[in-house]
């Protein structure tokens, strides 16, 4: 089971990030858990969402198999 709270971030091009432990995020990006410190990350516009493919793609497969029914 995928944990619901963890999202994949990335810093916004040219910029250098630091994670809550004080590391720098990795520019192509990096599974974390959201909470308040990436949330206020990604509302300055700090960080970027990335959609996870491999689970958008079981969601849109799961959808189109419920729509078979």
């Amino acid at each position: 089971m995928q944990d619901v709270n963890k999202v994949r971030i990335k810093p916004l091009e040219g910029m250098q990030v630091r994670k809550q432990n004080g590391q720098i995020l990795n520019p192509d990006g990096e599974l974390v858990i959201l909470n308040s410190y990436y949330r206020r990350r990604l509302k300055d516009g700090d960080l970027l969402l990335v959609e996870d493919k491999k689970a958008a793609k079981a969601a849109a497969k799961k959808i189109e198999t419920q729509g078979d029914k």
